[in-house]
């Protein structure tokens, strides 16, 4: 009977720790340039050799709550297997902010990782949201 009641106890436990898990909001203080690169490391193969160089947060519009809607650019270095030579690869990646400051990161939208987006995708969204000045990091 006790182990049936501690099964119970445990399982209770465990289902009250998820539903509060759901419904509280974890913001920590990385801004969104850092909180993008993390991202766009996420979609590439070797994450721990990557670099990035000219990265910056383009401002598009405040949304109809009172949150940022804007866009993080750069250059992200893709290595090769079998090549040694390094290339920087564009990255676009939509970012909206809260205004009780938590940050939504949409897919980022990589040249080269043709997953979600092909060239003329990237190359409309670059010439759209990543040619304006920006805030660099």
């Amino acid at each position: 009977m006790s182990k049936i009641f501690n099964v119970i106890i445990a399982l209770f436990l465990l289902g009250a720790g998820f539903v509060l898990g759901l419904t509280l909001s974890y913001k920590d203080d990385v801004n969104v340039i850092e909180r993008t690169k993390r991202t766009v490391l996420g979609y590439l193969n070797s994450p721990k050799l990557e670099s990035f160089k000219d990265v910056g947060y383009h401002f598009d519009k405040i949304s109809h709550n009172g949150g940022e809607v804007g866009y993080v650019c750069g250059y992200v270095s893709r290595h090769y297997d079998f090549v040694s030579e390094v290339e920087f690869k564009r990255f676009v990646v939509k970012t909206y902010i809260k205004p009780d400051g938590e940050i939504n990161i949409s897919i980022p939208a990589i040249d080269g990782v043709e997953e979600v987006f092909d060239k003329p995708q990237i190359d409309k969204l670059w010439n759209s949201y990543c040619i304006s000045p920006t805030l660099s990091n």
